[in-house]
């Protein structure tokens, strides 16, 4: 999976994602306070640092210590793509409840939720649509907790394909990765939509459907890309069948 900051901002940022171990920093303190608001300003120029990148733009909202404080709206429209928050600040930078919203060339991003200190840090919803689809995936949604723009902690995401399938994880997360939970996705054969379920424990899938034909034994991937053909359908730590003979 990957993560908001990484797919938006990638013609200016490179990102790594990491296999299951630290975290990293934790959020403290109070998410919703702030210096309470002295004045108000209306398309204030401004500078702010989203993901390590500097975004210059035009504020509106609650202001304090030349600074934005409390409620405000921040707009660009630079590097090629349009960046619009809405919500909590303090000290200048995005803290609080808050929504954001990213145009850019290869895809739209919307983001609700919790913010401390610039970054996505709580209880967050995710949402990103591709232009292009040639890779077949047509967008993501991720609900659940964030830290330092990664899923760390309890979520749910969904991948979801042109040919309609797709794919879901819900369980633990840490740095972006699957770590323990369940993965559910979909394919499409001529008799019909076969779902197919496994488990992440640590990092590492250790249950997966797998498909027995032609006195062979595939993964369900494989089976799906290369085989089409007629055999059952059985998981080795969840026994069923699915008969995929013709009819």
């Amino acid at each position: 999976m990957k993560k908001l900051a990484a797919i938006i901002l990638a013609s200016v940022l490179a990102a790594t994602l990491s296999a299951c171990g630290n975290k990293g920093e934790t959020a403290s303190g109070d998410s919703n306070s702030y210096v309470e608001k002295s004045s108000k300003v209306k398309d204030e120029a401004y500078t702010v640092n989203y993901a390590g990148v500097d975004i210059t733009g035009t504020y509106t909202g609650e202001w304090e210590n030349d600074t934005p404080n409390g409620f405000g709206e921040f707009k660009s429209n630079e590097e090629g793509f349009t960046f619009d928050y809405a919500g909590n600040w303090m000290n200048g930078v995005f803290h609080g409840q808050g929504e954001l919203i990213i145009d850019g060339s290869n895809n739209l991003s919307y983001v609700s939720g919790d913010f401390f200190n610039g970054k996505e840090n709580g209880q967050v919803y995710e949402e990103v649509y591709y232009y292009d689809t040639s890779s077949g995936l047509d967008h993501w949604q991720y609900k659940g907790e964030v830290m330092n723009y990664a899923s760390n902690g309890y979520g749910q995401y969904m991948e979801y394909y042109t040919d309609g399938s797709y794919t879901l994880f819900e369980g633990e997360f840490l740095n972006d990765d699957f770590c323990d939970g369940k993965i559910e996705y979909t394919d499409f054969d001529k008799n019909g939509t076969v779902t197919d379920t496994g488990k992440f424990q640590n990092g590492e899938l250790v249950s997966d459907t797998e498909i027995k034909i032609k006195n062979g034994i595939y993964d369900v991937i494989q089976y799906f890309a290369y085989e089409k053909g007629v055999g059952e359908l059985y998981d080795s730590f969840a026994p069923y069948v699915y008969d995929r003979n013709a009819n």
